[in-house]
């Protein structure tokens, strides 16, 4: 028998239709859940399975890192220690004095002949020569006599003229008093001010003076 196409479309179509008949008649005579029987479900789940609340949060908070706290402790701890040690008398740096200036030390090679000249404002050049012996106290000890005045040889008399003065060898700067003695024993004094002695103390320089009015100034050296 050959079965026509048109038959099978009407076919599948009746059955659609009954499909969907059967489904509303389901539904109609189901009807529709009660706002009663809803609650009733729901009740009897939460009566079955208890609501648990949910855990409380938990806040971290990092702990300190140890070797950020080691370190801080060993730098408080160094530095007391690093201040006690400055402290202690053994890491200050000594100060050794340095030694002393030729001119301070009383050396005897400086006693025998000396030579003073003075330019006087005066009379002009003056020459002064004689002995100088280590004093007391440091001091070397000047005992001279006048050779040349103005340019010329010193009479007799001039000769006579002696000058005594006394200067500490541990002072470049000083000033000290003089005394000069004519033939006749007329006496003079003033002072000399000492500028500057030599490294070895073999030539100092200054200047003579009565009551602050300069008298020419002088350099001495060893002979």
């Amino acid at each position: 028998m050959t079965v026509r196409p048109g038959t099978i479309v009407t076919v599948i179509f009746i059955v659609a239709v009954g499909f969907a008949i059967g489904a509303w008649l389901a539904i109609r005579t189901r009807g529709p859940v009660e706002p009663a029987q809803r609650v009733t479900v729901a009740t009897s789940v939460s009566a079955s399975r208890p609501v648990r609340a949910p855990p409380p949060l938990r806040i971290l908070t990092p702990a300190p890192t140890p070797t950020v706290v080691a370190t801080a402790t060993s730098i408080a701890t160094a530095a007391p220690t690093a201040k006690a040690a400055a402290a202690t008398p053994s890491a200050v740096s000594t100060v050794v004095p340095s030694a002393a200036p030729a001119a301070a030390v009383a050396n005897p090679a400086l006693q025998g002949s000396w030579q003073l000249d003075e330019a006087n404002v005066q009379v002009g050049t003056i020459s002064w020569v004689g002995d100088a012996v280590l004093g007391s106290g440091n001091t070397i000890v000047f005992n001279m006599h006048k050779q040349n005045v103005g340019g010329r040889t010193a009479m007799p008399c001039e000769r006579q003229t002696g000058l005594h003065a006394a200067f500490s060898l541990g002072a470049t700067d000083q000033t000290v008093p003089y005394r000069e003695v004519n033939c006749e024993g007329a006496v003079s004094t003033g002072e000399v001010r000492v500028t500057g002695f030599s490294r070895n103390a073999a030539s100092f320089s200054g200047r003579f003076s009565r009551n602050g009015v300069n008298l020419g100034t002088f350099n001495a050296r060893k002979l």
